[in-house]
């Protein structure tokens, strides 16, 4: 079958096995590389916006703070 025989090629579906299950075998695997994507993709939060974070209470630091004033280390950059 070459190039010259294109026109008298068949549009309708055949129904032989071996096409049958050639067709069947690649539908499985675009299937399974879906579904294999879908697992492997990073956990966003759903329904909310990027960068949504909550700001942070007292009891979130309080883990963090030494008694002893001296030694707490400042977390930002005063600005200038």
């Amino acid at each position: 079958m070459g190039i010259s025989d294109i026109g008298t090629l068949s549009y309708i579906p055949s129904i032989n096995p071996r096409d049958l299950l050639v067709g069947v075998s690649v539908a499985g695997l675009v299937k399974l590389i879906v579904y294999s994507k879908g697992k492997n993709k990073k956990k966003y939060r759903q329904g909310k916006e990027y960068g949504s974070a909550r700001w942070g209470e007292s009891k979130d630091i309080s883990p963090y703070i030494d008694p002893k004033f001296e030694n707490n280390v400042l977390i930002t950059i005063p600005k200038d």
